[in-house]
């Protein structure tokens, strides 16, 4: 199970509740006197539950105004002072171990909200606070939890989490070896390194997994996975029916350029690829260039509708059977394919040279090799 935070969790953690005031004012007298009444009152030391509701109460922040500037000024002076009251919290004789707790979650959410918002420091502190947590605590949910929050803050990718991740990835698996959280985070590193071309990243990534986390649910996509990641420089299987009803191998496209499109028509990201593969079609197709659509439609009439109705020129190989889901379907099931558009780009020789193309990247990459010769080619010039 994961472990989760007893507060309301915001877009990067802890929520920090924004006051919206109708117009920026300056301490009226009631607010000079509430400030009084609570310095008065802070002479009196804190029992651990008024500093948790002072805790609660601090993640309302209140800007002078509705600025970028106000608000970010505000939230610091928050999230300093409920770094001051956690403070108070941990070292607080009397807290128990649960409260003391709480405390440190505040704090690790915090941190990391202030890291994610680019306030200086807070990175460094998030990193300290794990650190600290795992050598003092190392079988405590709070260190679990700072050490995975810390990861995922300090290496946010678009993709999921930075390539360079990965070392203090192996750090988390070897300090929490049971926990699911690590499977999350090899998962995320694992993509994000596919996506960026760093296959090396992903396979150790999911070799990982498949080692240390063979209970996991993604366990059994490991070998799909580390079979697609080993698919650049080699070739695919691809066999099956057409709608149109006809055989289709995709080994009778040597000395083709092509595009193997995992889609369907339930797939918004899917169609919206469909443009830009259109205008490569349209441009490539008479010299060499082919799409081969491998469609996960359940419904073999709303594909074959769509089809007609947009006019689709390139085939599409659609399996009868193990339409259902994509852990069923048998090409993508094979290849690991667990999330859709997926395309594959594939050269003259039938070689896979990219498993993780986009629709937009087509343009730069086809002409090169529509360029390239096959040996076939090359010895019939020697003839010549």
């Amino acid at each position: 199970m994961l472990t989760k935070f007893k507060r309301p969790l915001g877009l990067f953690g802890l929520a920090m509740w924004l006051a919206m005031p109708a117009c920026a004012q300056d301490p009226s007298a009631a607010d000079a006197k509430a400030t009084k009444a609570d310095e008065k009152k802070a002479e009196k030391a804190k029992t651990p539950k008024e500093l948790l509701e002072d805790l609660g109460k601090a993640l309302v922040i209140n800007p002078t105004s509705q600025s970028p500037d106000a608000i970010k000024d505000a939230f610091k002076g928050a999230v300093e002072k409920i770094t001051v009251l956690s403070d108070e919290l941990i070292t607080n004789p009397k807290a128990t171990k649960e409260q003391k707790d709480e405390a440190y979650e505040y704090q690790i959410h915090v941190y990391s909200q202030a890291a994610n918002m680019g306030l200086p420091g807070y990175a460094k502190k998030l990193a300290e606070l794990a650190a600290t947590l795992t050598k003092e605590q190392p079988k405590s949910h709070v260190a679990v939890l700072s050490s995975f929050i810390a990861i995922r803050t300090l290496y946010a990718d678009p993709y999921g989490l930075s390539p360079e991740a990965l070392p203090a990835i192996e750090k988390f698996v070897k300090d929490f070896p049971e926990q699911a959280e690590a499977v999350m985070l090899l998962n995320d590193v694992g993509y994000a390194a596919e996506m960026t071309g760093k296959l090396g990243v992903a396979k150790k990534a999911y070799e990982l997994i498949d080692q240390k986390f063979a209970d996991s649910p993604i366990s059994a996509m490991i070998p799909g996975i580390l079979r697609r990641l080993n698919l650049p420089g080699h070739q695919m299987k691809l066999k099956g029916e057409t709608l149109a009803g006809k055989p289709f191998d995709i080994s009778s496209l040597k000395g083709k350029v092509v595009l193997v499109d995992f889609w369907a028509t339930w797939c918004p990201p899917c169609l919206a690829e469909i443009p830009n593969m259109r205008a490569a079609y349209e441009k490539y197709h008479n010299q060499g260039f082919e799409i081969v659509g491998v469609s996960l439609d359940d419904d073999r009439s709303a594909l074959e509708e769509f089809v007609e109705t947009e006019e689709l020129p390139w085939p599409q190989v659609y399996y009868s059977k193990g339409q259902k889901t994509l852990d069923t379907h048998p090409v993508a099931a094979m290849y690991g394919v667990s999330a859709i558009p997926r395309m594959f780009l594939i050269d003259k020789k039938g070689n896979v040279v990219d498993i993780a193309i986009h629709g937009d990247e087509l343009a730069e990459k086809i002409p090169a090799l529509l360029r390239e010769k096959t040996a076939k080619a090359t010895e019939e010039e020697k003839r010549k």
